[in-house]
C-alpha cells in the first residue's frame, strides 16, 4: 500500500481554493439549497392538510412523502455528482462554475443506476441485522402471548435472558454491518470522478474501476475523512456556517486524493503492461 499524506492532500486543495473559495462556497450552497426543496415542498403541503381529519388525506399525506422523499434521494445523488465534477475541475485547476453543479442532470440514468447498485449492495450488507430484527420480534412476540395466556409461568426471566441474548448479537452485528458498509462506501468512492472524465463508459465499468483503484487505499480514504472530524467539530460551535467553507474543502480534498490514486493505478499498469 502507497500512503498518501493526508496534510499534503489539505494543502492542495486549500492552493487550488485560493482566489475561488467565493465561487466554492456559492456553488456548494446553491446545491444543498437545491436538495432542501422536496423537503420544503413535502412540508408545506402536510401543514396544509393537516388540519383535515380524513383518511383519504391521510393516505394521500404518506404516499406524497414517499414520493418526495424519492424525489429528494435522487436529487442527492444528481447534485453529489455535480459537487465532484466542480471539486475536480477546482483540484486540477481547470475552469469551474457553478453550472457543474447541475451537470448530473445530463447524466441522470447512469446515476439512477449507481443508487440502485448502491441502495442493493448496503441492504445485502444490511441484511443479517434486518433477519435478527424479524427473529426478535417473533421470539419477543411469542413469549408474551404465551405469558399472558399463563401458559408459561417462569416465561419472563426467559424472556428477560433472551432479550439480552439478541441485544448482545444485534451490537455486533451493527458493528460489523458499519465497517462492511464504510469499506463498500470506500470502494465506490471513485465512481463520479470515473465517470466524469469517461462520460462515454458503462456505469459497471465506473464502479469496477473504483474498486480496482481503491485496492490498498482504503485505509487512506477512512483516515481522510476522519481528518475533517476535528474542523467539523469546530463548525458546529460556530452554528453550522463553518460547513459553508468545509464542505467545498473537504469535497476538493477527496478530488486531489482521486488524481493521487488514479495516476498510482495508471503507472502501476504500466509496469505490468511493460
Amino acid at each position: 500500500m502507497n500512503w498518501i499524506n493526508c496534510s499534503d492532500l489539505r494543502r492542495e486543495a486549500r492552493n487550488s481554493l485560493r482566489g475561488r473559495w467565493g465561487l466554492a462556497v456559492g456553488t456548494f450552497l446553491i446545491g444543498g439549497i437545491i436538495t432542501c426543496i422536496p423537503n420544503i415542498i413535502s412540508s408545506f403541503m402536510n401543514n396544509t392538510v393537516g388540519t383535515i381529519n380524513s383518511n383519504t388525506v391521510i393516505l394521500i399525506t404518506c404516499i406524497t412523502a414517499i414520493i418526495f422523499s424519492i424525489i429528494r434521494a435522487l436529487l442527492e445523488v444528481v447534485i453529489e455528482y455535480g459537487r465532484c465534477h466542480f471539486s475536480l475541475n477546482i483540484a486540477e485547476d481547470k475552469n469551474a462554475d457553478v453550472v457543474d453543479i447541475f451537470s448530473g442532470f445530463k447524466n441522470i440514468l447512469k446515476l439512477l443506476l449507481v443508487w440502485i447498485i448502491t441502495g442493493i449492495g448496503f441492504n445485502i450488507l444490511l441484511l443479517p441485522v434486518y433477519a435478527l430484527i424479524i427473529i426478535s420480534a417473533l421470539y419477543f412476540a411469542y413469549g408474551s402471548i404465551s405469558y399472558f395466556n399463563g401458559g408459561y409461568g417462569s416465561i419472563a426471566p426467559d424472556i428477560l435472558s433472551g432479550a439480552f441474548g439478541f441485544i448482545g448479537i444485534l451490537i455486533i452485528l451493527s458493528i460489523i454491518t458499519t465497517i462492511a458498509c464504510i469499506i463498500l462506501d470506500a470502494f465506490m468512492s471513485q465512481t463520479y470522478y470515473i465517470l466524469k472524465e469517461n462520460h462515454s463508459e458503462s456505469i459497471i465499468n465506473c464502479i469496477k474501476n473504483s474498486f480496482k483503484m481503491m485496492k490498498g487505499h482504503i485505509w487512506n480514504y477512512i483516515i481522510l475523512n476522519l481528518s475533517f472530524i476535528g474542523w467539523g467539530i469546530l463548525c458546529i460551535f460556530t452554528l453550522g456556517i463553518g460547513f459553508l467553507w468545509l464542505t467545498p474543502y473537504t469535497q476538493i480534498t477527496k478530488a486531489k486524493f482521486y488524481l493521487k490514486i488514479k495516476e498510482a493505478y495508471y503507472f502501476n499498469n504500466m509496469r505490468i503492461n511493460e
